[in-house]
Parts: structure tokens; sequence; C-alpha cells
């Protein structure tokens, strides 16, 4: 037999203990030395990608800044059109990461102003509560800072090819012609690169020059570093 009981116990035998399920449940879980490898590992990817996102945070902050410039520079020209009177540009920092830019329907705005002060860069928008007549309450306060766009600095008014003076743009409304043609520049942090363009046909148009401060996506053809 292979086994036998006596009273409430059952006495196994030695030819029935091989049917006896293991109860001893095996170890689950990482060594230490398994741990440290896959610390490491993290380490080694983080390490890796970091840079990654360092580089796609800077252009992208740049290429943000060229597009809202250039739909400021647009709007402008079709505001001037459809107010029939001239709309005007102004940039009050040149070469510095800290910048502003104003549209407005009068010369030599201040983009520093608050719409209450002396000189505020504004659009007229008619509430019609008191149609034709222009008051405080209608003035739209339009102006980009480069807090928005961290890194990224606007230079213009000078020698290297960045020649659009502060006062000197705005847009004809009879044609929407620019009072001026020149570039405005701008560079982020790592020295990438992108070139407005405004014709005296008052079109815009972007580009990156060649080499380190090339940004992928936009045309290089003859567009010079500075």
């Amino acid at each position: 037999a292979d086994g036998f009981a006596t009273g409430c116990r059952v006495i196994l035998t030695p030819w029935n203990t091989a049917m006896v399920p293991m109860l001893v449940k095996p170890h689950s879980g990482f060594t230490i030395t398994e741990l440290l490898v896959i610390v490491a590992i993290v380490g080694l990817l983080v390490a890796l990608a970091v840079p990654s996102f360092g580089t796609f945070f800077d252009k992208r902050r740049l290429i943000v800044a060229a597009e809202a410039i250039y739909s400021e520079i647009q709007l402008a020209r079709s505001e001037s059109i459809a107010r029939s009177r001239d709309i005007f540009l102004e940039f009050d920092t040149n070469g510095s990461t800290s910048w502003k830019d104003g549209t407005s329907e009068t010369q030599n705005c201040d983009p520093d102003d608050a719409i209450t002060d002396v000189n505020p860069c504004y659009l007229v928008i008619e509430c019609g509560v008191t149609t034709g007549t222009q008051q405080t309450e209608d003035w739209v306060l339009r102006v980009l800072s480069s807090i928005d766009y961290s890194g990224v600095s606007l230079i213009h008014d000078t020698a290297a090819d960045c020649d659009i003076r502060t006062d000197d743009l705005a847009f004809d409304y009879v044609r929407g012609t620019a009072t001026v043609d020149g570039d405005i520049c701008l560079e982020s942090e790592n020295g990438r690169q992108l070139r407005l363009n405004v014709s005296l046909l008052g079109r815009v148009s972007v580009c990156s020059p060649t080499g380190a401060a090339y940004v992928s996506g936009y045309n290089s053809n003859g567009c010079t570093a500075w």
C-alpha cells in the first residue's frame, strides 16, 4: 500500500511522496543587480533624450515667434485696406531677447504703453454703441511680446541686412503696399535663425540661412546669416 491511516492522520510511505504537489512558491521580484542595470539603462536613455528635447523647444519657440510676427504684418496690411487708412508697425528694442512689436493706426506708437497711456499701439474696433464716434472703449491693444517666446532675439535696423527701421514700416491703404522693403531677423538661444522679408508690394516671406543656423522646413536660397 502507498499509505495507511492511523486515527485522523495519514502517513505517507516513500512510494507516494512523489504525488504530493510542491507547496513552496518560487521567488518573485528583482535582484539588486537587476535593479542597478535597469536604473543605468533608464539614466542613459534620459541623458540621450534631454538634448533632443532642448533642441526641439529652442527651434519651436523661434518658429512660433516668426509666425506671430508674420501674421501681425499680414494683419497690418489687410486692416490698412479694410479701414482705408495707413497702418503702422513699431518695434521697441533691437538685438535683444526682450522686445515688443506693436500694430497701430497712429505712427510712432509705444508698444510699452497700456491702452490708457499716452501713445498705445491700438486698432479701433467699433462696438456699435456709439456708431461713428471713436472712444477709448473701442480701442484694442495690438502688441506682441518676447515674454511669450523665451530666448528669441529680434534684430532690425542694422547693417546686416536686417534693415527695417523701427519707425518706417507701414502699409498704404490704397494698394496695400509697404512704405519700405527689408528684413526682420529672429535668432534662437542656440543660434538658429529665421529672416522675414517684406517686399514693397507688401508680401512677406520667411527663410532660414544654411549651415548651423538653418531651421528645417524653410527655404534657404539667397538667405544669408548675420
